[in-house]
């Protein structure tokens, strides 16, 4: 989708909600949707001050993502008419009340610049973002818990090596 398709698209789904509920029809009238190139990681975000939508050209011109975005849209109207921040039960109620899936996080297919960290217990390498990075690197504990709770490290070429010996009983010397 481009940046038009975006906006179109995105207009359709809040029209189809303002003809479902009647009663939100004055907020979502003034609602204000634009596109994000700089969203890579997030699908959207909803400023309850501007009564406004971005949504990620990053993520929904990758057409894997196309069919979350009616969900996404939602999302956001949601946080619009809940009025709050955050994802309590409040937002959630209004999110599945316009038709949304109610859940918070998405699982698009994403291009961030994430960095590879690996689990010193079963090795396997992970992908994270910049600021779980920052914070692994800087000390702070993370675990494994998709597994079998193991410490993420920062992945080097070194580190690796040594994983390798040990995993296959070699010595450091060989």
């Amino acid at each position: 989708m481009n940046r038009i398709t975006i906006i179109e698209k995105a207009w359709e789904i809040i029209s189809e909600t303002k003809n479902k509920f009647p009663e939100y029809k004055e907020k979502l009238s003034s609602i204000y949707v634009m596109p994000n190139t700089r969203l890579r990681a997030v699908a959207g975000r909803a400023d309850t001050n501007h009564n406004t939508i971005e949504l990620s050209t990053q993520i929904f011109s990758m057409p894997e993502n196309h069919s979350g975005f009616r969900n996404t849209v939602l999302h956001e109207i949601a946080h619009l008419l809940h009025g709050e921040k955050g994802h309590k039960a409040g937002w959630r109620k209004v999110f599945k009340k316009i038709g949304g899936n109610g859940k918070r996080c998405h699982s698009f297919n994403v291009t961030t610049r994430q960095k590879t960290v690996y689990c010193t217990q079963c090795m396997e390498e992970i992908k994270v973002g910049d600021k779980i990075f920052e914070k692994i690197i800087n000390g702070i504990a993370y675990q494994h818990k998709n597994c079998c709770f193991g410490s993420l490290q920062p992945t080097n070429v070194l580190t690796l090596k040594n994983l390798y010996k040990k995993k296959h009983n070699l010595s450091c010397k060989q």
